[in-house]
């Protein structure tokens, strides 16, 4: 797997290369990529509109972890906490800002883990607040993905912590349910860090499912 920092632009065709890669601003979103087997994987561990970067993309297959979606109808409770975040970086008070991040209720079962509370607190720390301050530059399509997932036809593992937010329990089982070739499996006792708080299952279920490809 090759974890990236992201670099903001707009979704481009990819060049006919050997290492092909996705990019965005101050994400935990991971990629896997291989060139000489001849296919392309692309894997989020992110909160960010990680199946809009994926549409049309051209890949092979997929794993999505605890992913948000383009087109979601998100709840009052998390457009509040959200707007709360936003307010305070964009009044410059980053500080604030990234001490309601830390606290978000998101986070609340990896914090029950000391080694992973420490690292996300460290990822926290160093996030630059940028996305809370500013609109986003990228570009999404007309039509939001949420509403054309049963086009997304390639084989997609959709990984969700039994503990995460109801928003992405929902939205989970709706990219299971209308994405013709995906899958749901449900890490036990995770929240939305799953990668984290579970590495050893959330590792035997990726390679698991690449085994598979």
């Amino acid at each position: 797997m090759v974890y990236e920092r992201l670099a903001s632009r707009a979704l481009e065709s990819p060049p006919a290369a050997k290492r092909r890669e996705m990019t965005k601003p101050d994400s935990n979103e991971s990629r896997l990529e291989c060139a000489d087997g001849g296919w392309l994987h692309y894997a989020t561990a992110g909160a960010g509109d990680s199946v809009l970067f994926i549409h049309g993309f051209g890949l092979d297959f997929l794993t999505l972890a605890d992913p948000a979606l383009d087109g979601h109808t998100w709840t009052d409770d998390w457009l509040q906490r959200w707007r709360k975040m936003s307010e305070a970086a964009k009044r410059g008070d980053l500080n604030d800002a990234r001490k309601l991040w830390r606290e978000h209720i998101l986070f609340a079962p990896a914090n029950k883990h000391p080694k992973v509370a420490d690292a996300l607190r460290l990822m926290v720390d160093r996030y630059t607040g940028w996305h809370l301050a500013y609109p986003d530059p990228g570009t999404a399509p007309e039509t939001p993905v949420a509403q054309v997932l049963s086009n997304i036809s390639i084989p997609t593992l959709v990984l969700v912590g039994e503990l995460d937010l109801p928003d992405f329990q929902t939205i989970a089982r709706r990219l299971a349910q209308e994405m013709p070739r995906a899958e749901l499996r449900t890490l036990a006792g995770s929240g939305h860090m799953s990668n984290m708080e579970a590495p050893r299952l959330f590792n035997e279920l990726v390679l698991e499912f690449l085994q598979r490809c």
